[in-house]
């Protein structure tokens, strides 16, 4: 990969999906929100969330994973 190349991913990623992602998770004071979204996504395993917390977020994630 040329530097030019290199140069070009880079701004990619910086324009793109780590924008999105900044500018969701920085703009919201609202942390059940970002958690669910994470789920929703596949960024945090079920697994990893306790019966509680599903059971607070869990409407959440099922509108996340309908607005992808």
């Amino acid at each position: 990969m040329s530097v030019f190349d290199l140069d070009e991913q880079i701004h990619t990623y910086y324009s793109g999906p780590r924008k999105q992602h900044y500018g969701f998770y920085q703009s919201r004071n609202q942390p059940e929100a970002a958690v669910a979204r994470a789920v929703a996504l596949g960024l945090i395993g079920r697994d990893r969330v306790s019966i509680a917390v599903e059971n607070k977020i869990g409407h959440l994630v099922q509108f996340f994973k309908g607005n992808k």
